[in-house]
């Protein structure tokens, strides 16, 4: 899960669908949750979210580690 927590950290601080504001206190949790919730989701069958940039960033993930989770996203 460490190295998918890695690559995600290093996705948003590349700029790829980036995670806005991380410096305020407010912001920083919930990407902290996010990274957490793709790096469990390796041993799913189904992700579901309805954050377009955590589905993005998860998208790329499963696709350079080559793991099956399925993506259900939710337009709200």
């Amino acid at each position: 899960m460490m190295k998918i927590n890695g690559l995600y950290n290093l996705l948003n601080s590349l700029g790829y669908y980036p995670d806005c504001h991380l410096g305020k206190d407010n912001k920083f949790i919930p990407f902290i949750n996010d990274h957490h919730h793709v790096g469990h989701a390796i041993i799913a069958d189904v992700f579901i979210t309805r954050d377009t940039k955590l589905m993005k960033k998860a998208e790329a993930i499963f696709e350079h580690y080559k793991i099956g989770t399925k993506i259900l996203f939710i337009k709200t």
